[in-house]
């Protein structure tokens, strides 16, 4: 299992859960992070990639999160937009 995986899980696997035993994904997912990339620059949307040591990522944007691809901001459970014109699966 990956570290976004076991993030995950902690919240319940469910994007609109962003709070679970008084603990916050974005908490939880800064404090293991080995980077956190904004798509629009530091801290100017709403949209926040974190990239765990595993290489394993979590997108949260706006009002969902979800586990992530390397090269894009398109979440996984919905497949890449489209606009998005990363090759990755």
């Amino acid at each position: 299992m990956t570290t976004a995986q076991k993030i995950a899980a902690q919240f319940d696997n469910d994007g609109q859960v962003f709070e679970k035993n008084g603990l916050y994904i974005s908490d939880v997912c800064e404090s293991q992070a080995n980077d956190e990339e904004w798509e629009h620059g530091y801290r100017t949307g709403d949209t926040v990639k974190y990239t765990f040591s595993d290489g394993s990522i979590i997108i949260i944007a706006g009002d969902c999160w979800d586990c992530g691809y390397k090269n894009c901001f398109c979440l996984r459970t919905s497949g890449h937009d489209d606009q998005c014109d990363s090759e990755e699966k």
